[in-house]
């Protein structure tokens, strides 16, 4: 399978790229060269029509890693987020449908819900059902996103548009100084559990229009109501 990553060299990209190289041909589009992956990696931006269509020719899959999350100090940090979370969400979108992927999922955030440790130590079991309310730059322009591909998903009813709604994916040496700590991890995603929901919503079988899905390595349940992950990926968390 094809598969384009966007926002491939950040954060979260670092953690996905090894374990699916393992199994996808995988290309890349981003601000910066993804290490090891030049011949690979296309040079553009979330909101360039052009590169992004050029980057996703071919492919069947597109994840869209993208985000800004600038300093508060940052004079450009609202337009950045409005641009990569919002405008950038929806050029992503119209190049898949463009290309004639038959799947986009977009790496959301829990922070579309304002207070979360609030929220879920006040409301256990916090579900998708629940309206996402967060006001504060990030949280906003990234459910602002979830809506741009909740309407790109009514334009094209054929097509499939997965959120991975996610609470704060760990790299590998992130965990593994939490273990050493032995300190609470039910907040926080690991990065094999990461992987494999990835994985799984990137092979799941016969869907169509958009779901939102929250990715969390709350293994007890305490904070989230993780059975829709169950449900519709088959994705639990192991706590790895």
């Amino acid at each position: 399978m094809k598969l384009l990553l966007i926002g491939a060299a950040g954060h979260v990209g670092g953690i996905l790229r090894p374990a699916l190289e393992e199994r996808y041909d995988c290309r890349y589009l981003d601000l910066r060269p993804v290490e090891g992956a030049a011949d690979r990696t296309h040079l553009g931006s979330v909101t360039d029509p052009a590169a992004l269509q050029a980057a996703a020719a071919g492919c069947e899959v597109v994840v869209q890693l993208a985000m800004y999350h600038g300093r508060r100090e940052d004079p450009h940090r609202v337009d950045g987020a409005y641009d990569v979370h919002v405008k950038g969400m929806h050029r992503v979108l119209e190049a898949a449908v463009t290309v004639g992927a038959r799947r986009v999922i977009y790496a959301s955030s829990l922070s579309v819900y304002g207070n979360l440790r609030q929220r879920a130590a006040d409301q256990p079991r916090l579900s998708e059902a629940e309206p996402p309310d967060s006001t504060d730059l990030y949280g906003l322009t990234k459910r602002l996103g979830d809506e741009v591909c909740r309407a790109w998903a009514v334009r094209h009813p054929d097509l499939s548009v997965l959120s991975l709604q996610m609470v704060l994916p760990r790299s590998p040496a992130q965990w593994a100084e939490l273990l050493a700590r032995q300190a609470d991890r039910s907040f926080v995603t690991g990065p094999e559990d990461l992987c494999d929901a990835y994985r799984r919503a990137i092979e799941l079988p016969d869907h169509r229009g958009y779901d939102a899905v929250f990715i969390c390595g709350d293994c007890a349940g305490r904070h989230l109501n993780l059975a829709k992950a169950a449900s519709l990926l088959g994705w639990v968390p192991q706590g790895r």
